[in-house]
């Protein structure tokens, strides 16, 4: 993307509509939605614009997508895309808006990778534990995950082509219903969000063996990844990025990723971001084009190849 010189706040506000909506795909008061309004708040301090988040849940993200799509491409809307917006193309059909045509990158903002993590009562402490534990216990190896189609699930069937391993899914509505799934002894094993999983981890209900990212999750420090276990070539997270409507001019774009980019930084967004366990997703545009590009064929290649239908 061209770099061009960043307006000022004023010149942000030429087109007579100087506030900036930010569009969250999901309820208010969730995480995405916290960490959204943290980084609104701070943009409003760190620049005098006035920000508004606008809820637009259901329809799979569509809804939202939708919304953004619906108005100028002037800068002055953002929408919070998440994995699903990249997956329900390919999971659920048509969709709305291709994800490479009608949108356009303006900044990462957070990640949060998962985490294997076992009931107590299941006897293995590593990863390769597990595998050796899901491989003798065919008829009573089963996993959750926070929804059929779900980054978490995909991450998951993943995992068990890499491996070879043939644990059951069982999917609920949701990471918490997952989560407790597990908690609960009813089924052995998911794929949970760091950030929700920690405090069951740190309080020893639940057994954590491996980060499935890159790196090591600072929540987890002690927690090897999936690559350090011996099972390479495997990601799996929740992530955020934002995106503007295409056809936006280059220097508008230029200017959100500049405001987007330093809110962020700043302290209260910070605390928001480690409240929910994620970490900032520091992503150039450039490099959220391609990275939405790969998550793209992934999902598109386990959905396929392990004939995933929606609900």
């Amino acid at each position: 993307m061209t770099a061009l010189t960043v307006a000022s706040p004023a010149s942000f506000a030429q087109t007579g509509q100087p506030t900036l909506t930010m569009i969250v795909p999901y309820t208010a008061g969730g995480s995405s939605d916290s960490i959204v309004r943290a980084m609104g708040q701070a943009i409003t301090r760190q620049h005098n614009i006035p920000v508004v988040v606008d809820n637009k849940p259901g329809g799979g993200t569509y809804i939202g997508a939708q919304s953004l799509l619906s108005k100028p491409a002037d800068g002055h809307t953002v929408f919070m895309m998440g994995s699903s917006t990249v997956i329900n193309p390919y999971l659920l059909g048509k969709a709305p808006y291709d994800v490479a045509r009608d949108f356009a990158p303006v900044s990462g903002v957070a990640e949060n990778p998962h985490v294997l993590v076992v009931n107590p009562s299941v006897p293995a402490k590593t990863v390769q534990e597990y595998l050796a534990f899901a491989k003798e216990r065919k008829d009573a190896s089963f996993y959750s995950s926070f929804g059929n189609g779900s980054s978490g699930h995909l991450g998951f069937e993943l995992f068990k082509r890499k491996t070879g391993i043939t644990p059951s899914h069982a999917p609920y509505k949701g990471g918490a219903p997952a989560l407790m799934a597990v908690l609960s002894g009813e089924v052995n094993a998911t794929f949970a969000d760091v950030g929700t999983a920690a405090p069951h981890i740190a309080a020893g209900k639940l057994r954590a063996l491996g980060v499935v990212g890159p790196k090591r999750s600072p929540a987890l420090p002690d927690v090897p990844t999936f690559g350090e276990a011996g099972v390479p070539g495997i990601t799996s997270q929740s992530w955020f990025v934002m995106v503007a409507r295409n056809g936006t001019p280059p220097a508008q774009l230029a200017r959100l990723t500049e405001i987007l980019g330093e809110s962020l930084k700043d302290a209260e967004v910070k605390k928001a971001l480690a409240a929910q366990g994620m970490e900032p997703l520091n992503m150039a545009p450039s490099a959220i084009s391609s990275f939405l590009k790969d998550e793209g064929l992934k999902f598109q290649t386990v959905i396929r190849e392990a004939k995933i239908q929606a609900d």
